[in-house]
């Protein structure tokens, strides 16, 4: 399943749901979803916090392609690095709503 890969890649986090769906055939995942990576610590793998992530998200995937993904992000200028990450796994009938949660001031 593609949200198995997504957890052995490490782009889960603070998962509070990730299972089958009863039929099987798709896979739910509530949580966050890393979409910048932080820098690498040492050559264990160990890594610095995430640094965007897509809070808050919910997933539904089926083997190879995100069926659903709702989430928020805290700007929109962090799109484009969703998409290069996980757009190849976003077909064109992929149900989608992205939050954004800092706010345009008008100008004074």
């Amino acid at each position: 399943m593609l949200l198995n890969k997504y957890e052995q890649a490490g782009y889960l986090c603070n998962a509070n749901l990730n299972e089958p769906c009863t039929d099987s055939k798709l896979q739910a995942f509530r949580g966050e979803l890393i979409v910048m990576e932080g820098e690498m610590l040492d050559a264990s793998g160990r890594r610095k916090p995430p640094l965007t992530v897509l809070q808050q998200v919910a997933l539904l995937a089926d083997e190879n392609r995100l069926q659903f993904i709702a989430g928020m992000l805290e700007n929109v200028a962090d799109v484009p690095a969703l998409l290069a990450r996980y757009g190849e796994d976003i077909g064109g009938d992929t149900l989608g709503v992205i939050f954004r949660t800092t706010s345009i001031r008008p100008s004074r």
